[in-house]
């Protein structure tokens, strides 16, 4: 897969079994978006700009909520995108 760049996200992860996006800013800030399936997941990872699609594919379509710390345990790994 190849490695993807992003000056606004820090990585983002997924448990397929939760059907969880994680998503770090480059800020530090952490966002949790619920009932996202792994094929947004896997188009996440190969998108062109990571930025635009977390935009219009993710925060437009599943919304999210802050979290403070991140999920123990999380199944799907993590994906550095810097």
């Amino acid at each position: 897969m190849p490695r993807l760049n992003s000056d606004a996200l820090a990585w983002i992860g997924h448990d397929p079994a939760k059907r969880a996006l994680f998503v770090r800013l480059a800020n530090g800030d952490l966002w949790s978006f619920d009932a996202v399936p792994v094929r947004v997941y896997r188009a996440f990872l190969s998108a062109e700009d990571p930025s635009e699609f977390f935009e219009q594919h993710v925060v437009k379509v599943f919304g999210g909520h802050r979290l403070h710390e991140p999920p123990e345990g999380l199944g799907g790994g993590l994906h550095d995108l810097a």
